[in-house]
């Protein structure tokens, strides 16, 4: 590479640009396309290989802009002239957003069907996320395009998983380290939560009305790729539970944002053993010591508790029912409390 050297894209480069397919349009718009990505992140973020000589063409560029969404990732964008410098472009972009940029994860697009540029990916590291089928025009085809990317080593970004079951999908939220949240999603219901919706619909879950589409094994696909230690842990740990292999989760939790009341319901709950069900009145009693009038008091703030866990199923508030027998207050409503007490008691 000594003779090659990286420096930042200027706006003369609009030509060489639009000679290496990156800008389609008038020189013009391209200098304005220019501009507005140099506004939108740092100058070491938009850079651009060329040869000592300034007169020969540019080799390689890569932009690497912020997520709108999630600023801590960034969505690369790579064009080389010769495929040999491929490689060289990802080393230094990587370096670029880890490094220089300080990001956590990074993110491109990348056509299915141009398969020597997803070796050069996966072979510097990144991994497929899902998959978008193909959207052709006038009866023209078009290639499928994968979603790629790669996690700084030890990075806290908390990602997001996902497992199919019967009623829909599960969503695990999670780092390396700690599980953070669990969530119930039913097929043909709306996707409430933002961030999650977002996920879901740059995986092509949902459909026009953000609603769950039925295909258990495109969510499978989508969810599943490569994620964080304990994310992927949690969804290997979920799948044996729903096929009705395992009984008890081994995962670490993030539970930090309760309070110690709600900290010591979900330590009780984490013991009632699978396919058995409690009440809100036995909780109590256990936390007064047996004192029923206290007990009484606090059986509402017992189940406000329940509500509120962040990881349903991991702590199993799914099997506490009310005192007459009655399937009451479950944050991933009752439909699937319902489902997830039949699967553990009778293998449904």
């Amino acid at each position: 590479m000594s003779d090659r050297i990286w420096r930042p894209l200027r706006i003369a480069d609009a030509p060489a640009l639009k000679k290496m397919g990156v800008f389609q349009g008038s020189r013009k718009k391209i200098e304005a396309k220019i501009r507005q990505l140099q506004a939108s992140c740092d100058r070491e973020s938009l850079m651009i290989m060329t040869a000592e000589d300034e007169g020969q063409s540019p080799e390689g560029f890569f932009a690497l802009v912020p997520d709108f969404f999630h600023p801590e990732t960034g969505r690369l964008t790579v064009h080389v002239q010769n495929p040999d410098r491929m490689p060289d472009t990802l080393e230094k972009a990587i370096r670029t957003g880890f490094s220089g940029q300080s990001f956590l994860r990074i993110e491109t697009w990348v056509a299915a069907d141009q398969t020597w540029i997803v070796s050069m990916f996966e072979n510097t590291g990144f991994s497929h996320d899902y998959r978008i089928p193909g959207m052709g025009f006038r009866n023209t085809a078009a290639a499928d395009r994968l979603q790629m990317s790669l996690m700084k080593k030890d990075s806290p970004y908390p990602a997001v998983g996902l497992v199919p079951y019967r009623l829909g999908a599960i969503s695990v939220t999670g780092t390396r380290d700690r599980i953070c949240q669990l969530a119930f999603h039913l097929f043909g219901e709306p996707v409430h939560d933002p961030y999650l919706k977002d996920v879901f619909r740059m995986m092509g879950l949902i459909d026009g009305q953000d609603k769950l589409i039925q295909d258990p094994e495109r969510i499978r696909s989508a969810g599943q790729g490569d994620r964080p230690a304990m994310v992927s842990r949690s969804l290997g740990q979920l799948s044996e539970y729903f096929r009705g292999e395992r009984t008890r989760f081994d995962l670490a939790l993030d539970l930090a944002g309760g309070s110690d009341f709600q900290r010591r319901v979900w330590e009780i709950l984490s013991e009632i053993p699978y396919g058995t069900t409690t009440t809100y009145l036995d909780i109590a009693l256990q936390m007064t010591g047996q004192d029923l009038k206290k007990a009484r008091s606090m059986t509402r703030a017992v189940g406000s508790a329940c509500g509120a866990n962040p990881v349903p199923i991991l702590i199993p508030c799914h099997r506490v029912i009310g005192h007459d027998g009655r399937l009451t207050g479950y944050s991933g409503g009752i439909a699937n409390k319902e489902f997830l007490l039949e699967h553990e008691m009778f293998g449904i």
